[in-house]
């Protein structure tokens, strides 16, 4: 007969569930205004470009600093400004206004893609971007 002897973290180790998926129960969430926007390529944020500003905040009161990081689909099409939005317990549900804004390309094609925002703790909330094209 064999005798193991385990310290308490290795039976520990043994009994674990298995590990939730990511964000699987978030502690923080991202609220946005919408998850579509249409810009016009090279306009700007005019009148005729209204629909360029994504107001963003966090849904829960932190304990700290939060960074929210944009990241698009696909590359060159959009700029966004900030391009990341600092919240903390006092500005957490104050919406920060990210501008959208399309670039001007060579091509008279108009362009889909989707920004994602990110945050540790929170799921991520993707806002889909049409990108009416200026030639």
């Amino acid at each position: 007969m064999k005798v193991f002897l385990l310290t308490a973290a290795a039976a520990l180790a043994l009994l674990a569930l298995p590990a939730l998926p990511a964000h699987a129960d978030p502690t923080q969430t991202i609220v946005v205004d919408s998850t579509t926007k249409s810009v016009i390529e090279g306009a700007g944020c005019t009148s005729g470009n209204a629909d360029c500003t994504l107001k963003v905040h966090l849904g829960t009161q932190p304990t700290g600093n939060v960074a929210v990081t944009i990241t698009a689909s696909v590359a060159g099409k959009v700029v966004w400004l900030p391009t990341v939005g600092a919240f903390n317990a006092t500005n957490y549900a104050t919406d920060k206004n990210i501008l959208i804004l399309g670039r001007s390309d060579v091509d008279d094609v108009d362009e889909d893609l989707t920004l994602t925002l990110s945050t540790a703790g929170a799921d991520d909330v993707v806002v889909s971007v049409h990108v009416t094209d200026d030639d």
